[in-house]
């Protein structure tokens, strides 16, 4: 007797809900492809975006906590998605957030715009300390950590605004996504010369991929003096 298979139709819910719960398993999904670091401009549209919104919803005003927090500490999404109310210091203005090797909590200093967002969304919902800071209005009761396909919405629409105002190809539309600002932000850390580890500990990326995010720097007046900077900090270039 033949047997019959059922299949499931790979719906974004369904592939969005397993990796879920992989990940809340601990395993580390990797992308399927590469996606290039979204780039100043990018940065810039993006910011203006939001700022050019005069009433933010809440899922937009969530959204934008989620873009500030990656493109400044390059957060990984699992990180972001379990940050508790009781994480937040608003009197310090501060985030606590568990490092990549679950030994020692990183006490983050919030800039003034993300900490104003996050008090304004932490007072319009009433988040008690126990509450995910980041929800969907059908998943807050049962404390459901918010899927990796949460900024899906938003990136698409700054994405399709970037192509309608610049003539650009399909790798720049690429950068428009979670990892392309992780990407951003990594390689801002670079340019501030913090160390791998303290950059893998914060990302939870790993060495591999904070390499691919070093700066690109041209053959240009910037490059000669960063190199020259360096190399007056060497003891060779007072002794020889």
């Amino acid at each position: 007797m033949m047997s019959v298979h059922t299949y499931l139709p790979a719906t974004e819910e369904l592939v969005a809900d397993i990796r879920m719960r992989l990940e809340k398993k601990g395993y580390v999904l990797l992308e399927a492809e590469e996606f290039p670091a979204i780039q100043r401009e990018e940065y810039d549209f993006v910011k203006k975006y939001f700022e050019s919104v005069n009433s933010l919803s809440d899922k937009q005003l969530q959204s934008y906590i989620i873009i500030q927090l990656t493109f400044l500490y390059g957060l990984s999404f699992s990180t972001i998605r379990n940050i508790h109310a009781r994480d937040v210091n608003l009197e310090k203005r501060t985030l606590k957030i568990l490092s990549k090797d679950k030994k020692d909590y990183i006490i983050l200093e919030l800039p003034y715009s993300i900490f104003k967002n996050m008090n304004k969304h932490i007072s319009q919902n009433s988040l008690d300390n126990d509450e995910l800071i980041f929800f969907t209005k059908e998943k807050r009761k049962n404390d459901t950590p918010i899927a990796s396909s949460f900024l899906k919405d938003v990136l698409t629409r700054i994405k399709d605004l970037y192509a309608e105002q610049y003539n650009c190809n399909e790798i720049v539309l690429k950068r428009f996504t979670h990892l392309g600002m992780i990407k951003y932000a990594i390689s801002n850390m670079l340019e501030a010369n913090l160390d791998f580890a303290t950059i893998e500990n914060l990302t939870s990326r790993d060495i591999k991929f904070i390499l691919s995010c070093r700066p690109y720097r041209s053959n240009s007046e910037k490059q000669s003096n960063y190199i020259n900077m360096k190399i007056r900090a060497t003891n060779t270039y007072y002794e020889i």
